[in-house]
Parts: structure tokens; C-alpha cells; sequence
């Protein structure tokens, strides 16, 4: 028999926990549990932060929410939501087996796929009766695309671990390029920032540790943002978290090319879906970088990202609150 486990669905009860049967208990504990551990560790990028944060927060004494793993099983008495977070396969087990999981609603997202005609339309399906996004601009783009979602789709942006991703008042040295696939344009940047005789560091997406970025972060005046679009922009989440502000790229738009359905994408959207004037700075072409620095390089001492941060919502446990409202179906559509 091959033992294998989903590693990104979570079973969801506001009122009574989640029960299995005794075979199911024993296998969970010798067999399942550690696979489902070693598969959540390998989870990369904002997927895997995500979820991880997720497990985080379900494991919060407040608010309360009983929940558990699925892990290729099923509970013994109804609960209300089954909760496939990452990962087009395992949404398709949960479809194929919306019976046996015994569950009110399926949801799915918010890292599925890119655009919902994807992995075969498994987003599509009617078994799934909620699905998640990150951003108003995802949610534009699913429904344009499938515009039978509309009325399934919920906005949900994750949250932040804000007692790790706390400030850090220590010397400020250096101002940080955080580049994420826009090496000409930070090349340009750098050029700019030498010029002007202002010290920095750069770090590339995907080549650092959440611990290294957070060490950076602690001894920095600011952040300058260089990624195309963004579902949620979590990694300047964290950054805006230890108050730090930040001068966005944001060229106003998204490309995309799927490989599965081989034709391309576009729409309005933006790189930093939850910033504001509290934060920072935004600038749209290289040529505006210079002047938009000076100003804001002025007044980086002026900006609370922050309290932008705590006030909206990021934090575990008010972000588990808006879940919980999802759940009782008060949460906004």
C-alpha cells in the first residue's frame, strides 16, 4: 500500500473538534504526520510561507477554531469547511472526494494556479464553493477570465508574523534593493544610488533565508522594491512590518505566459497590493527613481509602516478573525 498525504488541506470547525477514526489516529501518528512535516519544510516560496503562517495562526488559543491536517483522510463527523490552500493536485483529490470529506464547503487558493483555466479548470469545478485571492486585482483577473467565479471568490491576504518581523531600532546603515526578476532595472538603480553616494546592499528573490533577509532588514533605512506585480507582496509585508519603508516600483501592469495553456495574459495590476502613503513612495519607470529617492530618502523618518501593518489587519490573530468570518459567510465577497 502507498501511504501518501496532502500537505496543504486544513479541516475547519467553528463549533466541535475534529474526530477520525481509530485506523486513521494510529496511521496519522506513526506514518502520516512526520511525511506531512517533511512536505510542509520543502514547501518554497510565498506558498510555503504562507501556509506555514497559517498553521501558525491555527494553533492561536484566540480566537478559537478546532481544526486539523487532511492527510488523505476523513473525519468521522461533519465540519465545516475543508481548506485546500496550495497545490493543484490536491485541490483535484479534494474534488474527486468531496463526498467522502464530509465538509460544508470546499475552498480553494490562494496559490492554486495563476489563471483559473489552468491544471485542467479544476478551479472551475462546482465542488468548490469558495475560492480565495490574495488582491482585489487577482480577483478581477479570475473573474474576466471564468466570470462564473465571480460570486465564489473572496478576498484574503495573509497574514504576518509580526513579533518576528518586529522593529528593530538599531543604526541604520544602508538602504536594500530587494530585486525579484529586474536585473537591468536594479542595475540602473545601483548606478543611481552610487552617483549619489548612498550606501546599499542587494538581495536577489529566491537566493536568501527568511533569517538573513530579517538580519538585513534590522540595519536598513529603507527598501526599494523592484518586482513587476504582486498576488500579495509578502516579503514586503515583512519588511513594512519591521518599519521599514519602502520606494516602490509599480508599473501598473501583469504579464504572464502559461506554459499549459501556452498563450499569454495581461491586466492592470500592481506590486504592492496593500501599501500606502504611510509606507512609502511608489514610482512607475526607471527614469523617476532618482527624484523620487531624493524625496524619499528626505523623508524616510516620517513614514509608519508599521502601524499600517498592525491596522490593517496582518497580524495571526486578527487575520484569524477575518477567517473566521469567512466561515460564517460575514466575510465580504
Amino acid at each position: 500500500m502507498r501511504l501518501t498525504c496532502t500537505a496543504v488541506i486544513l479541516f475547519l470547525d467553528r463549533h466541535q473538534p475534529l474526530e477520525f477514526s481509530l485506523l486513521s489516529r494510529c496511521n496519522r501518528a506513526a506514518i502520516k504526520t512526520p511525511l506531512h512535516s517533511r512536505r510542509v519544510r520543502k514547501l518554497q516560496g510565498g506558498p510555503g510561507v504562507v501556509f506555514r503562517t497559517l498553521l501558525m495562526q491555527m494553533g492561536l488559543p484566540d480566537p478559537p477554531l478546532h481544526w486539523d491536517l487532511c492527510l488523505r483522510d476523513f473525519p468521522k463527523i461533519s465540519c465545516e469547511v475543508a481548506w485546500v490552500v496550495n497545490d493543484p493536485e490536491d485541490l483535484k483529490w479534494a474534488v474527486r472526494n468531496r463526498s467522502r470529506l464530509n465538509t460544508g464547503q470546499v475552498w480553494a487558493g490562494p496559490n492554486i494556479v495563476v489563471v483559473p483555466q489552468e491544471a485542467q479548470g479544476v478551479l472551475t469545478r462546482p465542488e468548490i464553493d469558495r475560492i480565495i485571492v490574495p488582491a482585489k486585482w487577482v480577483a478581477d483577473v479570475y473573474s474576466r477570465e471564468y466570470p462564473d467565479l465571480r460570486p465564489k471568490i473572496s478576498i484574503w491576504p495573509a497574514a504576518i508574523d509580526t513579533n518576528y518581523w518586529a522593529a528593530e531600532y538599531t543604526p541604520k546603515m544602508n538602504w536594500i534593493i530587494y530585486n525579484k526578476y529586474q536585473d537591468s532595472l536594479a542595475a540602473h538603480i545601483a548606478r543611481v544610488l552610487e552617483s549619489m553616494n548612498a550606501k546599499f546592499v542587494q538581495m536577489n528573490y529566491g537566493q536568501y533565508t527568511h533569517d538573513k533577509y530579517r538580519e538585513l532588514l534590522k540595519s536598513v533605512k529603507g527598501l526599494i522594491w523592484l518586482s513587476h506585480s504582486e498576488s500579495q507582496g509578502i516579503a514586503l509585508l515583512e519588511a513594512l512590518s519591521m518599519d521599514i519603508p519602502a520606494l516602490v516600483w509599480d508599473p501598473g501592469n501583469w504579464k504572464y505566459h502559461s506554459p499549459e495553456l501556452k498563450r499569454e495574459f495581461t491586466a492592470g495590476a500592481t506590486s504592492a497590493p496593500y501599501f500606502s502613503e504611510r509606507c512609502g513612495l511608489r514610482f512607475t519607470a526607471g527614469c523617476e527613481f532618482e527624484p523620487a529617492f531624493k524625496t524619499f530618502s528626505e523623508n524616510a523618518s516620517s513614514y509608519h509602516p508599521r502601524d499600517y501593518i498592525l491596522q490593517g489587519g496582518f497580524d495571526l490573530r486578527i487575520n484569524k478573525e477575518q477567517i473566521l468570518a469567512l466561515i460564517s459567510d460575514e466575510g465580504s465577497r
